[in-house]
């Protein structure tokens, strides 16, 4: 009985870990992080490291409290201050449906990388396969399992492709600690951390827990804290495989070569660019299979998650939840399949859910020292604590010096 009690311990916390992962792993993520490596170069390591720091900070604090509390997000807010968390719904909601702009964007580009199909065509077709996902009976268990799989194959592919490429790794270890013009990145941070930790994202795996009945109890805490630290590692390492494949697409003896960056940077499909310069038709055509996987999962993840703050704002919400997330879903799918632009949805996904990070982060930590909402023996540490503003400080003021940068996208 213990054995089967353990197995069902890892294999529930795997999936939290792989959800948190592949909600990040995204056709935002892999976008924004191919992109700008083509327009910043080995300095753009930097930037990649200083939001894997900030990721791990705020995850630690929200899962912490999530998980000492036994409390989803709203659940908590409202405890802070009645009405906060409405007001934290309808942001992660809101935040939720521009991701899924970007994420049905993914998937159409991933098909169109894949096979050619238009990308107006492909969104329709992608968002009507989401559509399926929750309105089959075992949903969660299908989440489960597809990031579980999809996670472990983005991984080999971004493996294989970086050997391929060669990216100059000594340049890189110098730039970590001497980047050119890191001022410059302000935009790209607020977007990566959109991806990482924004919106609904920290509050994927945390959600996903609740609902296998952990948090709340002694012991809870540290599972909780091991699942965020293992799925950050998953997204992070990720990440920064995609940085050196690009990299090394980009430069060819230590040199930057300007015609590839060029050429990445101004593709319809920034991504997958990388993958046809390195591997040739064959990489594009792979690469376009792992933009469509990583893109169905990362659209499954922001909707159950959305969803599970929806149900919050009222009984008829719960009773209703699949249609409510497939609604998440239909909306941007009609968004794109008219309008097209893909590329821009993308982008906006992960810059719509940075804004939202230092709002949702401060919920978090207000409740942190309130025993109504951790019990009277648990102790958030101050370090975690102080560190936690530190990072609302600076999400709030990359936001701030990005908006600009968030409308010329679409000018």
């Amino acid at each position: 009985m213990g054995t089967d009690t353990n197995k069902r311990s890892k294999s529930v916390m795997i999936s939290a870990a792989f959800l948190l992962a592949t909600s990040s792993i995204g056709p935002s993520f892999m976008t924004q992080t191919a992109q700008f490596t083509a327009q910043y170069g080995a300095s753009f390591v930097f930037a990649i490291v200083c939001v894997i720091i900030i990721d791990i900070i705020a995850q630690t604090n929200i899962w912490s409290i999530i998980g000492v509390s036994g409390l989803r997000g709203q659940e908590i807010a409202n405890k802070v201050l009645p009405g906060l968390g409405n007001f934290l719904i309808c942001l992660v909601s809101t935040g939720g449906f521009f991701f899924n702009i970007g994420t049905v964007g993914g998937m159409s580009l991933g098909l169109n990388a894949l096979c050619g199909l238009n990308q107006k065509a492909g969104a329709a077709l992608c968002g009507l396969l989401a559509i399926c996902v929750f309105l089959s009976k075992n949903a969660n268990a299908i989440v489960d399992k597809i990031a579980k799989a999809l996670g472990g194959l983005i991984i080999v592919i971004m493996v294989a492709i970086c050997f391929i490429s060669k990216p100059p790794v000594g340049q890189v270890a110098v730039r970590l600690f001497t980047p050119e013009n890191p001022g410059g990145m302000f935009f790209s941070m607020i977007t990566m951390l959109g991806t990482c930790c924004g919106g609904y994202i920290a509050f994927a795996g945390p959600h996903r827990l609740l609902d296998e009945n952990y948090g709340g109890a002694e012991g809870d805490l540290q599972h909780f804290r091991k699942t965020a630290w293992t799925g950050i590692s998953v997204s992070g390492s990720v990440r920064m495989l995609i940085y050196l494949c690009a990299l090394g697409v980009c430069t060819v003896g230590g040199t930057f070569v300007a015609e590839n960056a060029t050429a990445i940077a101004t593709a319809s499909n920034p991504a997958a660019e990388v993958f046809r310069l390195a591997a040739g038709n064959i990489g594009y055509r792979v690469f376009g299979l792992a933009l469509f996987a990583a893109s169905l999962t990362s659209a499954i993840g922001t909707t159950y998650t959305s969803t599970t703050f929806l149900k919050g704002l009222h009984p008829f919400v719960a009773r209703h939840d699949r249609w409510f997330s497939c609604g998440l879903i239909l909306v941007p799918t009609l968004i794109l399949s008219f309008i097209g632009r893909a590329k821009e949805g993308v982008l906006l996904g992960g810059v719509a859910n940075g804004l939202i990070l230092p709002i949702s982060l401060s919920c978090m930590l207000l409740a942190c020292r309130n025993k109504k909402i951790v019990g009277d023996n648990y102790k958030h540490p101050l370090w975690l604590q102080l560190l936690g503003w530190i990072v609302v400080c600076c999400a709030a003021y990359l936001a701030v010096l990005s908006f600009p940068s968030l409308l010329a996208l679409f000018k």
